[in-house]
């Protein structure tokens, strides 16, 4: 038992301390990423450093969330694979290959399983969001100014590259026309689907979204 303990325990903590570290290292690149991005980049005026704060708030619970489901996975697994090797070393070898075959397959899945959460919170944040979005302008085109206020600090707080570039666009075009206002909101979201989501899986669904958010819009347009 103690030689047991001996053999197991060092790679339990191993396992424990890799992924507590990769749960820092999450917590810590995205504190890193939101502070500097978000406050020393975003602090003209000073409401947006107010808004940048929030949102990094939000950006800490996410990435915290999400190292957290995966390390709980992955640390459950593995500490039961480890606490179970050493009987399967002694056995037939095909056993103890199978045994490594089924450790891998479990430790896919746990992977899988995280990222299928991430995939549906994803998935039912970009849906609602854009749903009630959608349904709001078409039932209430009065307030189409307050939406674009809402949509463009909506943007701000996931696409905030070019910053001022957009800030300027935004100036420009709230003053000049609700036409071209509205074709600089259709380029920050083809930049949200080109640059944020590379794989082809979202693409198509952020596609058939703003396909569907196109025809919500054109007759208030019209």
């Amino acid at each position: 038992m103690s030689i047991q303990f001996v053999t197991t325990c060092p790679r339990k903590v191993f396992y424990l301390v890799s992924l507590s570290f990769i749960s820092i290292r999450s917590f810590i690149c995205s504190l890193f990423y939101s502070f500097f991005c978000r406050t020393f980049f975003l602090y003209i005026p000073f409401s947006h450093f107010i808004f940048s704060f929030l949102s990094m708030k939000l950006l800490f619970f996410r990435c915290f969330i999400y190292s957290l489901v995966h390390s709980i996975f992955i640390s459950y697994f593995s500490c039961i694979a480890s606490s179970i090797r050493s009987f399967f070393r002694y056995l037939h070898p095909f056993l103890f290959f199978l045994y490594l075959y089924i450790r891998s397959f479990f430790l896919y899945i746990s992977l899988s399983v995280s990222s299928f959460f991430k995939f549906l919170y994803v998935f039912l944040h970009r849906f609602i969001s854009f749903f009630v979005i959608s349904v709001f302008i078409y039932l209430s085109p009065f307030f189409l100014p307050l939406f674009y206020i809402f949509w463009y600090f909506f943007l701000l707080f996931k696409f905030h590259s070019f910053f001022l570039f957009h800030l300027s666009l935004f100036y420009f075009f709230f003053f000049s026309s609700s036409l071209l206002l509205f074709c600089y909101f259709l380029y920050l979201l083809l930049i949200s689907i080109v640059f944020i989501h590379f794989s082809f899986f979202f693409f198509f669904f952020h596609s058939c979204i703003f396909l569907s958010f196109l025809l919500v819009l054109f007759p208030v347009f019209h």
